[in-house]
């Protein structure tokens, strides 16, 4: 934060010069420096720097420049740096910002405004990760300004992110339930079905799988980052049973290159959430919170109820960071700590037992 400091007899001051580049590339630069022999002389400079700051001295632009056309570079520059469905994705949030930055001066933005829009679209039954989304967007273009030279800094650099305790409860569905939505799906939604929840592939993965990247002889699916969210390649190991439904749908597809297909040949990717409603009503499964990502979060929580490594969880689901997995993904209830914390009595009771055997002292490790 800018402001004024005292060493020894001089008093120094502390603001931040945009026309430097700060750490990892980010727009702005952290000065201290002496400059008067009291407190009151300290500040003035210090607030002479800020005000020719604002009027673009220093080499220093200032904010004067529309919202919309800092977006409309940014979306541009945005446009090559992402996959389709990810800018796809960024323009729709763009369009939730218009209503309050559309027409706006940079200079007339101030983190009100981005509080305002939160709570406005809170009140609409957007949910808080919506919301950071486009918080986050928000804050990507006027950066893009400051680092392109076409505004002095972003207002709203210190905006936070709304905590996500309000949000809704990730669906599980527990094995028994998953049963009985594959038992009771239609035979060209079954096999579907059947491989989001023995993978814990996402919806889109799935739906675009083509042959050529299934390896029905090693047993396994090869993605490459195109077809991957973070745009990294992975390898999705198929158990025995999913490698020979996989094996015998081949048999029923040679024409195409898609492995899920319509009656008309083409790739079946729309109207399965519908059909996975249609399946649960008719296996008596609550349809409640349930969506084709809840067989990824299921996926999930039963490899780590399991014992599945975490790191080794993460490869298989794609995400970059290990942090996802644990936080959106695997959800314990008691049963499971509770199962947790009677494992690790029978281990010390274990040792106890052992070492009475062997005539030993009980270690205090053991003891506790």
């Amino acid at each position: 934060m800018a402001g004024v400091f005292q060493r020894g007899s001089r008093w120094g001051i502390t603001y931040k010069d945009f026309s430097q580049t700060g750490r990892r590339g980010k727009p702005g630069k952290w000065v201290r420096r002496m400059v008067a022999d009291t407190e009151d002389e300290a500040r003035i400079v210090l607030a002479e720097i800020q005000h020719r700051q604002a009027r673009g001295e220093y080499g220093i632009l200032d904010n004067e420049m529309m919202f919309d056309d800092i977006a409309a570079g940014f979306m541009d520059w945005y446009e090559m740096q992402v996959k389709p469905s990810t800018f796809r994705r960024a323009k729709t949030l763009l369009k939730n910002l218009e209503h309050v930055f559309t027409e706006r001066m940079v200079s007339t933005l101030s983190l009100r405004d981005a509080q305002d829009h939160c709570r406005r679209r809170l009140a609409q039954g957007t949910t808080r990760r919506t919301c950071n989304m486009e918080l986050l967007l928000l804050k990507q273009i006027l950066d893009y300004g400051a680092r392109s030279k076409l505004i002095a800094c972003n207002p709203l650099a210190d905006a936070k992110p709304l905590p996500d305790k309000d949000e809704k409860e990730r669906r599980i569905l527990e094995p028994e339930e998953i049963d009985k939505i594959i038992q009771h799906a239609t035979e060209p939604m079954r096999p579907f079905f059947l491989l989001l929840a023995r993978t814990g592939m996402r919806k889109s993965e799935a739906s675009g799988l083509l042959w050529s990247e299934v390896d029905l002889n090693s047993g396994k699916i090869r993605l490459s980052g195109t077809r991957t969210k973070n745009g990294r390649s992975r390898e999705i190991p198929l158990s025995d049973a999913l490698r020979l439904e996989l094996l015998r749908l081949r048999l029923t597809n040679r024409q195409s290159k898609c492995v899920f297909v319509t009656a008309h040949g083409t790739q079946r990717k729309h109207n399965v959430y519908r059909q996975l409603q249609g399946t649960a009503k008719r296996a008596g499964v609550s349809t409640d919170g349930l969506m084709l990502h809840s067989f990824r979060h299921s996926f999930a929580t039963h490899a780590a109820r399991a014992g599945v490594n975490p790191k080794t969880l993460q490869m298989i689901l794609g995400h970059a960071d290990v942090g996802t997995t644990l936080k959106y993904y695997v959800k314990m209830n008691f049963a499971d700590m509770k199962e947790a914390v009677d494992r690790l009595m029978e281990w010390g009771e274990e040792r106890l037992t052992n070492a009475s055997h062997n005539g030993e002292e009980p270690s205090q490790e053991a003891v506790g």
